[in-house]
């Protein structure tokens, strides 16, 4: 009797662990630090832009929407799909005020995000000229990310963003 009984336990204590795994097998949303700063060819004396950047994490029911916002319509006031962003991070730029700025993956917003089922990271610059270039759409699935790349490094530059830090290819299905 004493026997079924811790094989019963084992049995259970197997089963408890591989239901566990199953449950944190796949992809999930990752947490960095987001680093972003501008260009140094935008530091000249009396000519630095102001800079606004918003970074929000949306989930994948909403990529299809933010990629296809205009940005001149984004940075419009009192826009709805900017106003209603959740924990929408706000960043700004100027004139004695070119330093680098840091969303830590430890602020809470990387909560909000993560309550919303976040798969992606967005990036908008209120930078002169009309290319798509001031967007930027990553992916936060951890399984394009290496380990190493706790940093996501973004450059504000004169017509676009750019970012330091690629993350993998998406494995084709």
């Amino acid at each position: 009797m004493k026997t079924l009984s811790c094989k019963v336990l084992v049995m259970g204590v197997l089963g408890l662990v591989a239901a566990m795994g199953l449950g944190c097998s796949g992809p999930h949303m990752s947490r960095h630090d987001v680093v972003v700063s501008m260009d140094e060819s935008l530091k000249v004396a009396g000519t630095t832009p102001t800079v606004r950047v918003d970074i929000v994490g949306i989930p994948d029911t909403e990529r299809e929407q933010w990629a296809g916002k205009t940005i001149n319509d984004y940075w419009r006031a009192g826009d709805g799909l900017r106003k209603d962003a959740v924990a929408r991070k706000e960043m700004s730029f100027a004139a004695g005020r070119t330093e680098s700025q840091t969303l830590k993956k430890t602020d809470s917003q990387w909560d909000e995000w993560a309550k919303r089922k976040a798969m992606h990271l967005v990036i908008i610059a209120d930078l002169s000229g009309g290319t798509d270039g001031r967007r930027l759409i990553l992916p936060l699935d951890s399984t394009r990310w290496k380990p190493e790349d706790k940093t996501i490094k973004i450059v504000v530059q004169s017509s676009r963003l750019r970012c330091d830090t690629d993350p993998e290819p998406e494995e084709k299905k």
